[in-house]
């Protein structure tokens, strides 16, 4: 009936709290008998289904594996306060995790874990100093990095290769990537995060090459590297 559907809250609303400073309180969706024997017992108090985004991600310099990652929003009108979670995956238990606070709205990233049928392998092609030539005030440190990213599975597969570089915090000395090597999707100067984002057909790789060049005055001395012929 009209007054029935007027009254009726919608899931996605789940339950409302009021504003009562560090406490919540939280109406349950239905009736639970609680035992007098101390037992512990689960309450629900909203369900909701949403739509989450996921993405295949690798940072190969620091890890040899590519993680399938999760990030839904929190969909309830109420802080999600901070707790354990179960992830289920075509109905199958993936994992166990914990969940910070998280405020209505807020992200929410989650981790899968690894996929064994997404490899990536890295190899370091260079890392050499150049000196200063006789017409040159300054050094060059270039670095060149080879990254392979494999599909075994059936499907195609989006994968998000992230790399980072040098940030300068001094204005004599300069970073630049590479225009001959693979041209990033994107590159976050502040942080130094370059991402590359790789759409690999089923059964199949790709490669790509990272290089950049760190450009500071020849006075300056450096230590750790092979100094190019």
């Amino acid at each position: 009936s009209k007054g029935k559907d007027k009254n009726r809250r919608g899931p996605q609303s789940g339950p409302q709290a009021p504003d009562s400073g560090l406490a919540m309180q939280l109406r349950a969706a239905g009736k639970v008998t609680v035992p007098a024997d101390g037992r512990g017992i689960a309450v629900e108090l909203a369900k909701v289904t949403r739509r989450a985004d996921y993405a295949y991600e690798t940072v190969p310099k620091l890890f040899p594996y590519v993680y399938h990652r999760v990030r839904l929003d929190n969909p309830f009108g109420f802080t999600m306060l901070p707790g354990p979670i179960a992830i289920y995956r075509d109905g199958g238990f993936v994992a166990r995790t914990r969940v910070k606070t998280r405020a209505p709205g807020e992200p929410i990233p989650l981790s899968l874990g690894v996929d064994n049928q997404l490899q990536v392998r890295r190899w370091k092609k260079e890392e050499k100093r150049y000196k200063a030539s006789a017409f040159s005030s300054t050094q060059k440190l270039k670095h060149r990095y080879l990254i392979e990213v494999g599909n075994w599975t059936k499907r195609r597969r989006v994968i998000l290769v992230k790399e980072n570089v040098p940030v300068s915090q001094n204005k004599e000395i300069k970073v630049f990537l590479d225009s001959k090597a693979t041209k990033p999707s994107k590159w976050n100067k502040e942080d130094g995060i370059v991402t590359y984002r790789l759409v690999i057909p089923p059964r199949s790789k790709k490669k790509i090459t990272i290089a950049y060049t760190v450009e500071l005055p020849k006075a300056y001395k450096v230590r750790g590297y092979a100094v190019a012929n």
